[in-house]
């Protein structure tokens, strides 16, 4: 973090908002929370009563501190969801502090620091430290009867418990200076992500985790995770050529031919799913399910914006092969699939700006609803793939294909 500092000038004031617990595992709600704290915190957000805070920080930083390995397992233990000993990936403080760089990594502001001594590392800044909160933890103990100027509380709302974090500061007379209530964010909890693993609900999780949490979750079996049985293979069909598909595919009744070009690729495409969902799990079936063996064995998933390659096409299905190094083969809706025109574009901002955050929506505003939650960023130099242009703005996915979202075109070159 020491890099933030780097253009901070004397008597700057700093923010410092830390968060204590299990974190088991960290969550988007997680990151979200400190995401919306520190745009509060920087003036750029209004707090839960509509308003912005009358003297805004220069420079915010976020910290995570983790419960020790005994307090997580008794947590667990509680919940009767702690696993059996030898399958207790991602529960010792070594896991979660893995889990939370990895969570993170895009977000140098945030870090897993909350014992570092930043006021004596940089005497001539003047630092605040805030505590964050969730709504129900400040309810059950009242702690805003604790705020006071040199003790300040920020409180993420949550439904069910916003309410009675708003009375207990008017009934206590707290400063909402020093006890600022944050609008409430989707309750996504550690709770629901464990439970999405038991289950193997991948594509719950991707709601859940950071996708780089979900794949090592599912690497290290955490979390009582464990992976479908594949299905039994059947001996494979003769191949068939494709029917005509919508998005330009040819179709040929000379099956012999087919035959002896197995797997070809008719056509290559990229997914565009119609919801704001970010990535869609391969099939193993054509099916509708959700059940855990109707996926592929490894769980591959194929990002929003991601290029595939058309094997063939059976109803409103296609069988599809990625196009990264694993090159792995299933079938997904023939309705996410649209013509590809790939066109790389390199990100140069002439302004001095050095990272781009992505946005969900073609918006200027600055407001929390125009990120993508993740708040997934681009550098200065970054080549990525543009998907489409509307009007001033392009819709643009990182060369991975892992995140799609929209940037000013004046942006790009």
């Amino acid at each position: 973090m020491d890099v933030l500092f780097e253009e901070s000038k004397p008597g700057q004031r700093v923010a410092l908002i830390t968060m204590v617990g299990t974190f088991c595992p960290i969550t988007l709600g997680h990151i979200e929370g400190f995401v919306q704290a520190r745009e509060i915190l920087l003036g750029r957000a209004d707090t839960a009563d509509r308003v912005r805070i009358d003297e805004p920080f220069d420079i915010v930083l976020g910290c995570i501190g983790l419960n020790g390995q005994k307090h997580a397992e008794c947590k667990l233990q509680e919940k009767k969801e702690l696993p059996p000993k030898g399958s207790r990936a991602g529960i010792s403080i070594e896991d979660r502090s893995t889990l939370v760089a990895l969570a993170t990594q895009h977000l140098p502001w945030l870090n897993l620091d909350g014992r570092c001594n930043w006021a004596g590392s940089f005497p001539k800044l003047v630092f605040v430290k805030y505590l964050l909160n969730g709504a129900d933890d400040v309810v059950k103990y009242q702690k805003w009867r604790h705020s006071s100027e040199s003790r300040r509380f920020l409180t993420l709302g949550r439904p069910g418990f916003t309410a009675g974090v708003r009375k207990g500061i008017a009934r206590w007379g707290a400063d909402p200076r020093w006890c600022i209530l944050a609008p409430e964010l989707q309750d996504i909890s550690s709770t629901a992500a464990r439970s999405a693993l038991r289950e193997t609900d991948m594509e719950r999780l991707r709601g859940l985790l950071d996708s780089r949490v979900v794949d090592w979750c599912v690497k290290h079996h955490a979390y009582g995770y464990r992976p479908a049985a594949p299905p039994a293979k059947a001996p494979p069909p003769p191949c068939k050529r494709a029917e005509r598909l919508d998005f330009g595919c040819t179709s040929s009744d000379d099956e012999a031919a087919a035959a002896a070009a197995p797997e070809p690729v008719q056509e290559q495409c990229v997914c565009r799913q119609p919801s704001h969902a970010t990535s869609t799990m391969l099939r193993c079936v054509k099916s509708d399910a959700r059940t855990g063996d109707v996926w592929v064995a490894s769980h591959k998933c194929v990002a929003d914006g991601a290029a595939v390659g058309v094997l063939q096409a059976e109803g409103g299905w296609a069988q599809v092969r990625t196009t990264d190094g694993d090159a792995t083969v299933g079938w997904i809706k023939r309705q996410y699939l649209h013509d590809w025109t790939p066109a790389e574009k390199v990100v140069r901002r002439s302004d001095g700006t050095t990272v781009t955050l992505l946005r969900r929506t073609k918006t200027h505003a600055r407001v929390e609803a125009a990120w993508l939650a993740s708040r997934a960023c681009v550098r200065n130099g970054d080549t990525v793939m543009l998907l489409n242009v509307e009007d001033e703005w392009a819709r643009v996915s990182t060369m991975a294909g892992a995140v799609v979202g929209y940037i000013k075109l004046e942006y790009l070159v």
